[in-house]
């Protein structure tokens, strides 16, 4: 019987991408892996472990260090849990360590070292899950895996499986010393291909003891978008809902969390390029959600256009304002940008006269001794007649009387 479950995978499941990863691992190269969630990192990283790297030529040992496996979210926890799956590796050429008094971190670069000269073969340790860690632990914790690849040049390797971009998570200082491993080889992991994707639907198949007619495979594909999460949560589901009625499949509570995911990845920035047409943002087309300028699953598509609602927003970098997915054909004045930004950074907070007065008029000292807020109460009247449906009765912009004001999203 098989010991992993990737044993039934197909022998050239995810091709493009394993053969792209196993080139810079047996390289000694550095990695990281971008996918937003549901996008399938963990199956890849298992697949690579347990299925590809041990029938691949010349290929590192690759060892999967989880850490969603972790008690807690710290340095030493992730060396001591580093040391565990390395275990098996070192029984397995016979090499027995000895008691030692070093320290966890010291403790796994010993055995790093004895785990390269016994087996003469390269190291590649596979990182899954690691975004909740590079939040927590410090800048030393990277200095450290540095030194470690430092002291191991081209003979270990880390493949980082992250939702965003490292930088992203933790911010450009912490890791600058080991960013440069990475900086080369960042790659983006897209939906599955037509053949993985059916091939996923097959298992469904047998998993959930179901049978999808070669109509409802072409619809789950056009449905899913490929994406590995949602394909899952429509077969489970299917068919509850009208394939034709978006809106029926967003309802679904397993297809709205996967939706949910997924725009929760997303920096605040790319959200306002979801309501573009056509959408033109790189980052969006990296991560395997935008196709010729449409999102990549017409699921996700009526999911943003419910989520939108008539939620108010602001595009800072083009100026433009939209109530749900409408653009308002209005400009806004400099003094009107800046008030309504600072609103909508504020939102459903009161925002005080004097506080709303320093932010539009910082560099007028009459206006920060608060002797005059008519002016305010002018440019809020302005700002209500382009973004209130009906400006004398707002529904956004609401007056506290006798302290300011404050903008309130509808639900």
């Amino acid at each position: 019987m098989s010991k992993n479950p990737w044993s039934q995978h197909p022998s050239d499941y995810r091709k493009v991408e394993v053969q792209h990863l196993l080139t810079i691992l047996r390289a000694g190269e550095c990695v990281s892996l971008i996918g937003l969630s549901g996008m399938g990192k963990s199956n890849l990283l298992g697949y690579l472990v347990y299925r590809a790297s041990p029938r691949a030529k010349k290929s590192p040992i690759c060892v999967l260090v989880d850490c969603n496996r972790l008690p807690k979210f710290e340095a030493e926890d992730f060396f001591q849990l580093a040391l565990q799956e390395l275990q098996p590796s070192l029984t397995s050429l016979g090499i027995e360590e000895e008691d030692s008094q070093a320290n966890t971190f010291e403790s796994l670069d010993q055995s790093i070292t004895l785990l390269l000269e016994t087996s003469r073969k390269p190291l590649a340790l596979l990182l899954d899950g690691f975004d909740d860690l590079a939040r927590s632990v410090a800048r030393t914790f990277f200095n450290q895996l540095r030194s470690l690849r430092d002291r191991h040049k081209y003979q270990l390797s880390f493949l980082l499986a992250t939702r965003q971009p490292l930088e992203t998570i933790t911010g450009a200082d912490k890791i600058r010393e080991f960013d440069d491993l990475l900086v080369s080889n960042q790659i983006w992991l897209n939906p599955l291909s037509e053949k993985d994707a059916l091939w996923t639907i097959h298992r469904f198949e047998d998993r959930l003891g179901k049978t999808f007619d070669t109509n409802d495979k072409q619809r789950l594909l056009a449905l899913s978008g490929h994406h590995p999460g949602l394909l899952r949560a429509l077969a489970s589901a299917w068919p509850a809902s009208d394939p034709e009625d978006m809106t029926s499949w967003v309802k679904q509570t397993a297809i709205s969390r996967e939706c949910e995911l997924l725009l929760g990845d997303l920096p605040q920035e790319s959200h306002y390029a979801l309501y573009d047409v056509p959408i033109a943002e790189e980052s969006l087309e990296s991560a395997g959600l935008v196709k010729d300028g449409i999102l990549f699953s017409p699921i996700f598509q009526a999911f943003i256009l419910e989520k939108s609602g008539s939620k108010l927003r602001l595009d800072a970098a083009k100026g433009e304002i939209y109530r749900g997915a409408a653009r308002l054909s209005v400009s806004l004045t400099a003094k009107e940008h800046t008030l309504l930004a600072y609103l909508l950074e504020h939102e459903d907070q009161i925002c005080e006269k004097d506080e709303l007065i320093r932010a539009v008029w910082p560099e007028d000292k009459v206006y920060e001794e608060g002797i005059r807020d008519d002016s305010l109460a002018q440019l809020v009247r302005r700002l209500r007649t382009k973004i209130e449906p009906e400006p004398s009765n707002p529904t956004y912009l609401q007056t506290v009387p006798g302290r300011g004001y404050r903008l309130i999203q509808p639900d």
